[in-house]
């Protein structure tokens, strides 16, 4: 058998089976009832696709609704940083211009003792020279000449703790005469008798008590007429101006 007569009994085969498929009597034609099954369930199915859009809506919103009100509430802990976040980031050049200005101030201002003795007032100690007092900073008028004997001077902090000091020239640093700064015991002037007489063991009703520090001076503390420390003096063991 050659090549053409196979080609020849392949077009007769899907001739005829052409035709046998094209025959209505091998045709499979639906009953009414199927059509109408088919109908149902076409509905329903386009039914349950609506309700599924309508409900991924819904939830859609109700999702986007409750992310807002959780972005409205402010959580634990971010109050304050809401509050700074809303401050303004820069203060004017006036407010800056004033706070450095203070900072300054402070950082420069020197800090102020307060306790009297037992061995001095802040960096000052009894016996120190006037060159070493000097050096110090501490005397409002460090230009003035040194003692040739006794002399007394102001401190630059203008008399808020301490009122003056004497130096002698052989014994230097002799006096410090007390404004507003206390003992480590808490006296100063102003202080009641009873006060002084509870702090230290000095004779009772005495006009004047002399109260060693233990530390090469001692206190000399004035009674006033109310009972009160009217004068509170640090004294050098070792001085000749009296």
């Amino acid at each position: 058998m050659t090549e053409h007569d196979d080609d020849a009994e392949l077009a007769e085969f899907t001739d005829g089976l052409r035709a046998s498929l094209a025959d209505d009597r091998l045709a499979l034609r639906p009953t009414a009832a199927a059509k109408d099954a088919i109908v149902a369930a076409a509905r329903r199915r386009r039914r349950r696709r609506e309700i599924g859009y309508a409900t991924g809506g819904s939830l859609a919103v109700a999702a986007a609704l409750a992310g807002g009100v959780l972005l409205a509430i402010p959580q634990p802990g971010t109050e304050s940083s809401l509050a700074q976040d809303a401050r303004p980031t820069s203060a004017p050049p006036a407010a800056e211009a004033r706070s450095g200005a203070d900072v300054m101030a402070r950082q420069l201002a020197p800090s102020r003792p307060t306790r009297l003795g037992p061995r001095g007032y802040g960096v000052l100690r009894l016996g120190m020279s006037y060159a070493e007092i000097r050096q110090t900073g501490m005397l409002a008028h460090p230009a003035a000449p040194p003692a040739t004997g006794c002399a007394r001077y102001r401190l630059a902090e203008a008399g808020r703790e301490v009122r003056d000091i004497v130096v002698s020239a052989e014994d230097g640093l002799a006096v410090v005469t007390a404004s507003t700064a206390s003992t480590p015991e808490g006296v100063s002037v102003g202080s009641t008798r009873e006060q002084v007489e509870r702090s230290y063991p000095v004779d009772r009703s005495a006009a004047r008590y002399t109260i060693a520090t233990g530390a090469g001076g001692y206190y000399r503390v004035t009674i006033g007429a109310d009972d009160r420390v009217s004068r509170l003096q640090l004294v050098n063991e070792k001085q000749d101006c009296g």
